[in-house]
């Protein structure tokens, strides 16, 4: 016989969002973690750990020219923003074949400049 997966709500988690395959997600506050963790696991759910590491964050450059390598990519971010990615990996457009995306990683710091950047690019 299957054993069920227990389920968030069941548990007494309230704020969650469920899905069908049994994951669930929790809005947690940063000053809350250790505390939410600690009743993750009392009450026997699994926690995945985030796939970027602490202190580190992703994001999207779109539009970028198709002739641009990936070091061209990183030289215009570090010019641009001031912080060096730890990673760049470049995308194609299925639709369009004269532009790209690059998948971005980096430090926080990283994120919060481009955020404050309408553009990086020039085409």
């Amino acid at each position: 016989m299957k054993m069920r997966k227990p389920r968030a709500r069941e548990s007494g988690i309230r704020n969650v969002m469920e899905f069908p395959s049994g994951a669930a997600l929790l809005p947690i506050e940063k000053n809350k973690a250790e505390e939410a963790v600690k009743k993750i696991e009392e009450a026997g759910l699994q926690r995945k750990s985030p796939v970027t590491p602490q202190g580190s964050s992703s994001f999207r450059v779109h539009d970028i020219p198709s002739d641009c390598s990936m070091e061209d990519v990183q030289d215009n971010i570090r010019a641009a923003l001031g912080y060096n990615p730890s990673k760049v990996i470049l995308v194609r457009y299925k639709e369009r074949r004269n532009v790209q995306m690059a998948v971005v990683e980096g430090p926080a710091e990283l994120m919060e400049t481009a955020i404050t950047r309408r553009t990086i690019f020039r085409i």
